[in-house]
């Protein structure tokens, strides 16, 4: 029996296509996530955040938390494994002058828990992670050659990161 061809036409692209990614992600921890829509030609529209009860216990609202990264210094990259298919997406951001504030935040990260929206120059968001299957958050503090700390986000999923065409619900502060 033979497989379905699902290979279709890619129009040619013409104007601007800027590298790299923009210094603004969205990060939220998985259990502030209620749904995530449905995929349609490998985009999602929705992400629905938890909403918040009274209790007990009290629970907050979800909220995608904004953070601001240096211009320079940020990559995004996914890549198929050819041996079992599987996609390795890593992506990296370098956030400037460390500080206590920063390292109060970047060091409650926990373990692989996160989804993350990442914004390439063009405009693209790319969501990394899914409920069920959250990105890693690994953090490097350096003074040398530049005083800040560079994040890397990894995901290992069966398909690249689906396009984000909606907006992250941020929180207000």
């Amino acid at each position: 029996m033979a497989c379905a061809c699902n290979i279709d036409d890619i129009a040619r692209e013409c104007g601007k296509n800027a590298a790299g990614v923009k210094p603004t992600v969205y990060i939220t921890c998985e259990d502030e996530v209620a749904t995530v829509g449905a995929a349609t030609d490998h985009a999602i529209s929705t992400i629905t955040m938890r909403v918040a009860d009274a209790g007990p216990p009290e629970i907050t609202k979800g909220y995608f938390r904004t953070w601001n990264a240096s211009r320079r210094d940020a990559d995004f990259k996914s890549t198929q494994n050819e041996e079992g298919g599987q996609w390795e997406t890593e992506f990296k951001i370098f956030i400037p002058k460390q500080s206590s504030a920063k390292a109060a935040v970047l060091n409650n990260l926990g373990e692989d828990n996160n989804i993350v929206v990442v914004t390439d120059m063009n405009g693209a968001k790319r969501l990394v992670g899914e409920l069920g299957n959250p990105c890693n958050l690994i953090v490097e503090e350096a003074t040398t050659p530049k005083n800040g700390y560079t994040v890397t986000g990894k995901w290992t999923s069966g398909y690249s990161p689906y396009f984000f065409t909606g907006t992250p619900d941020v929180s207000p502060t």
